[in-house]
């Protein structure tokens, strides 16, 4: 896929992987349509993005996420990549995370990737090589304990991304239109105190970055970072259940988010 001039939107844009992509892309010759939740955020990045536009995005409410459809309608007229990429993370057993935190994750993470998917797909569909990149999450793949709304929702963003695919496919609109990115811990601050399970060491927000738009350039469906990723989905398949848990404990996986202090980010 040819990114120069290529229309791109990128929700949680205001810091972390969110930036990272931004920057990445923009170094690719991309227009840049960018938001985040966080004014503020936003205007901190604004000197770095001449020519962009920029504006306030709450994932989780539908009229603000329309209104920013319209934004692109208007000034571009169609929209070539989206990456859906705002998300919020708090750790915790899930009797004490409270009702309201676990209704956010649920609101941002998952309901936001539906609804902002919902408005701009539109905008994408006259595109020769429109793409949708999904930022889901390792954890998608596995049991995160004190951190299961969040796994929840990247279970759940994994597959809205792939019947998001076989139905774009069914209506005619090509094959290879989505791509479902799937990290394990990003050093952003968001996952800080969490432990990185053995032989997966938290990512560089920039090498993450990197790897996504070389995704897309390539027209990839699926990114999984680190490869150890590949070996615990591998053990999933061929290990009894109980052996599989068993394996994800001595590995640290299941106590990862023990120790989580992070902050309430907004790029996950």
């Amino acid at each position: 896929m040819k990114l120069h001039g290529a229309r791109v939107a990128i929700t949680g844009a205001a810091g972390g992987l969110g930036l990272a992509m931004a920057e990445r892309f923009a170094g690719e010759g991309a227009r840049l349509f960018l938001t985040d939740v966080s004014s503020e955020g936003l205007e901190r990045i604004r000197p770095r993005f001449p020519g962009a536009l920029i504006r306030q995005l709450d994932v989780s409410s539908p009229e603000s996420v329309a209104a920013a459809a319209e934004v692109v309608r208007a000034e571009w007229g169609g929209l070539d990549v989206l990456v859906s990429n705002a998300g919020v993370v708090f750790g915790g057993a899930v009797r004490d995370v409270s009702p309201e935190r676990h209704r956010l994750t649920v609101d941002v993470n998952l309901t936001g990737t539906i609804l902002v998917t919902r408005s701009f797909l539109p905008l994408m569909e006259a595109s020769r090589d429109f793409k949708l990149v999904f930022v889901a999450s390792a954890s998608g793949y596995l049991p995160l304990p004190m951190a299961a709304s969040y796994a929840a929702t990247k279970w759940g963003v994994r597959g809205f991304a792939v019947s998001v695919e076989e139905e774009l496919r069914l209506r005619g609109l090509g094959k290879r239109r989505v791509l479902t990115v799937c990290p394990s811990y990003i050093g952003t601050g968001l996952f800080a105190g969490a432990q990185a399970p053995f032989l997966t060491p938290i990512l560089k927000t920039e090498r993450v970055a990197a790897a996504v738009v070389s995704a897309v350039r390539g027209n990839r469906r699926l990114l999984d970072l680190p490869p150890s990723v590949h070996l615990l989905k591998a053990l999933a398949r061929i290990l009894p259940d109980a052996a599989y848990r068993a394996f994800l404990r001595v590995a640290g996986v299941s106590t990862s988010m023990t120790k989580w202090t992070g902050h309430e980010g907004k790029n996950a």
